[in-house]
Protein backbone atom coordinates (compact mmCIF):
# COMPACT_ATOMS: atom_id res chain seq x y z
CA UNK A 1 0.00 0.00 0.00
CA UNK A 2 1.46 3.77 -0.73
CA UNK A 3 2.23 6.20 2.24
CA UNK A 4 0.41 9.82 1.91
CA UNK A 5 2.16 12.11 3.77
CA UNK A 6 0.06 13.50 7.01
CA UNK A 7 0.06 17.07 4.94
CA UNK A 8 -1.81 15.58 1.94
CA UNK A 9 -4.33 13.47 3.59
CA UNK A 10 -5.50 16.37 5.76
CA UNK A 11 -5.94 20.29 4.74
CA UNK A 12 -6.54 22.70 7.66
CA UNK A 13 -8.47 25.97 6.74
CA UNK A 14 -8.44 29.15 8.92
CA UNK A 15 -11.05 31.53 8.95
CA UNK A 16 -10.25 35.37 7.91
CA UNK A 17 -11.66 37.98 10.23
CA UNK A 18 -13.04 41.72 9.68
CA UNK A 19 -14.16 43.89 11.80
CA UNK A 20 -17.22 45.51 11.75
CA UNK A 21 -17.99 48.81 13.13
CA UNK A 22 -21.01 49.14 15.25
CA UNK A 23 -22.65 53.08 15.08
CA UNK A 24 -25.89 52.56 17.71
CA UNK A 25 -28.37 55.55 17.46
CA UNK A 26 -29.95 57.33 20.69
CA UNK A 27 -33.17 56.59 19.42
CA UNK A 28 -32.72 52.70 19.39
CA UNK A 29 -33.75 50.80 22.69
CA UNK A 30 -31.96 47.64 23.23
CA UNK A 31 -35.64 45.15 22.33
CA UNK A 32 -33.56 42.91 20.06
CA UNK A 33 -30.29 42.89 21.31
CA UNK A 34 -30.79 38.78 21.48
CA UNK A 35 -30.24 38.91 18.17
CA UNK A 36 -26.83 39.68 18.05
CA UNK A 37 -26.52 36.89 20.53
CA UNK A 38 -28.85 34.50 18.09
CA UNK A 39 -26.04 35.18 15.20
CA UNK A 40 -23.47 34.64 17.22
CA UNK A 41 -24.81 31.16 18.93
CA UNK A 42 -25.50 29.90 15.68
CA UNK A 43 -21.92 30.21 14.49
CA UNK A 44 -21.32 26.91 16.72
CA UNK A 45 -21.41 23.76 15.16
CA UNK A 46 -19.89 20.59 16.42
CA UNK A 47 -16.45 19.16 15.68
CA UNK A 48 -17.79 16.51 13.55
CA UNK A 49 -19.39 19.24 11.00
CA UNK A 50 -15.94 20.48 10.42
CA UNK A 51 -14.50 17.68 9.10
CA UNK A 52 -15.16 17.22 5.31
CA UNK A 53 -14.21 14.35 2.71
CA UNK A 54 -12.99 15.99 -0.30
CA UNK A 55 -11.56 12.75 -2.45
CA UNK A 56 -12.28 9.54 -1.97
CA UNK A 57 -11.20 6.36 -3.55
CA UNK A 58 -13.04 2.90 -4.09
CA UNK A 59 -11.46 -0.21 -2.91
CA UNK A 60 -12.61 -4.01 -3.33
CA UNK A 61 -12.07 -6.23 -0.45
CA UNK A 62 -13.75 -9.70 -0.14
CA UNK A 63 -15.79 -9.21 -2.97
CA UNK A 64 -17.24 -6.09 -1.39
CA UNK A 65 -16.96 -2.25 -2.29
CA UNK A 66 -15.74 0.57 0.43
CA UNK A 67 -15.08 4.06 -0.29
CA UNK A 68 -12.24 5.59 1.64
CA UNK A 69 -11.51 8.73 1.58
CA UNK A 70 -8.20 9.80 0.50
CA UNK A 71 -7.90 13.60 1.23
CA UNK A 72 -10.10 15.42 3.93
CA UNK A 73 -10.42 19.28 4.98
CA UNK A 74 -10.59 20.37 8.38
CA UNK A 75 -12.25 23.75 8.96
CA UNK A 76 -10.92 25.91 12.22
CA UNK A 77 -13.81 26.20 14.10
CA UNK A 78 -15.01 30.70 13.63
CA UNK A 79 -14.73 32.79 16.65
CA UNK A 80 -16.72 36.43 17.69
CA UNK A 81 -14.85 38.64 19.60
CA UNK A 82 -15.73 42.47 20.39
CA UNK A 83 -13.62 45.58 20.56
CA UNK A 84 -14.46 49.10 23.03
CA UNK A 85 -12.07 51.95 21.83
CA UNK A 86 -12.99 54.36 24.52
CA UNK A 87 -11.87 58.63 24.87
CA UNK A 88 -12.53 61.40 26.64
CA UNK A 89 -15.59 62.47 23.82
CA UNK A 90 -16.39 59.73 22.29
CA UNK A 91 -16.87 55.57 22.32
CA UNK A 92 -16.26 52.93 19.41
CA UNK A 93 -17.85 49.65 19.48
CA UNK A 94 -16.68 46.94 16.75
CA UNK A 95 -17.65 43.24 16.35
CA UNK A 96 -14.55 40.75 14.94
CA UNK A 97 -16.12 37.84 12.88
CA UNK A 98 -15.82 35.88 9.83
CA UNK A 99 -15.08 37.27 6.74
CA UNK A 100 -17.41 34.04 5.52
CA UNK A 101 -20.17 34.83 7.43
CA UNK A 102 -20.72 38.47 6.30
CA UNK A 103 -24.03 38.97 3.59
CA UNK A 104 -23.50 39.33 0.02
CA UNK A 105 -25.41 43.32 -0.49
CA UNK A 106 -25.71 44.53 -3.83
Amino acid sequence: MKEIPFSQLIHVIHPKYTYLKLTPHYSVRNNTTYRLAKTINSLYKPIIRHIKQERAKVIKVLGREFLVGTRYSFTMPAKVGYFIYIEKQKIEFFLIVTVFRLPIRN
